[in-house]
């Protein structure tokens, strides 16, 4: 019987180091915010990061789409649950903490370790690529974007950012061809 990881984030940028820390350990994820994704793109991948993009909501909204993003995990037969949280405690804490505890049934884990994002360029109009600091995860490459990456040059763009800074292949992935 396989396990797998349900993760549950409050914004893209940490959803996108949770699924960079899988990558550095070899575990094929998928990072998204929609929860459709996980039937289409992840059916046989052991974890999934949905991002709930909750950082800016109300309390009740953010426990909502908290406990929205457990019960899409759990159809996706997760059986270990992560809450990320922000590193420098922004958001909705609090209510998050809490639906999460009572729809996954899980406990608090301390956070992954990274204390900010040193911004070292932008690929594009709003998409800053950096470096996470602190912590297990100091100097890992990210690139994020919020609310969508627009165009597909834009994706591709970050993507061979990525690549060049450093390589995050994982074993057993399906290898992408760019144009």
């Amino acid at each position: 019987m396989r396990v797998r990881l349900g993760i549950v984030a409050d914004d893209l940028t940490g959803a996108n180091a949770v699924g960079a820390q899988l990558a550095e350990t070899s575990l094929p994820s998928i990072v998204t915010s929609d929860p459709a994704a996980l039937a289409a793109w992840a059916a046989d991948l052991p974890a999934a990061v949905l991002n709930v993009d909750s950082r800016a909501d109300g309390p009740e909204r953010a426990a909502q789409k908290v406990r929205a993003a457990v019960a899409a995990l759990r159809e996706w037969e997760a059986g270990i649950f992560y809450k990320k949280t922000d590193s420098t405690l922004r958001g909705n804490l609090g209510a998050e903490i809490d639906a999460f505890r009572e729809a996954a049934g899980a406990a608090l884990l301390p956070a992954l370790g990274a204390t900010g994002t040193l911004i070292e360029g932008v690929l594009a109009p709003s998409v800053p690529l950096g470096r996470l600091q602190g912590g297990r995860c100091a100097d890992l490459p990210v690139v994020t974007k919020p609310g969508g990456w627009g165009e597909e040059a834009v994706l591709v763009a970050a993507v061979r950012a990525l690549r060049r800074t450093r390589s995050l292949s994982v074993p057993g992935a399906a290898s992408v061809e760019t144009p």
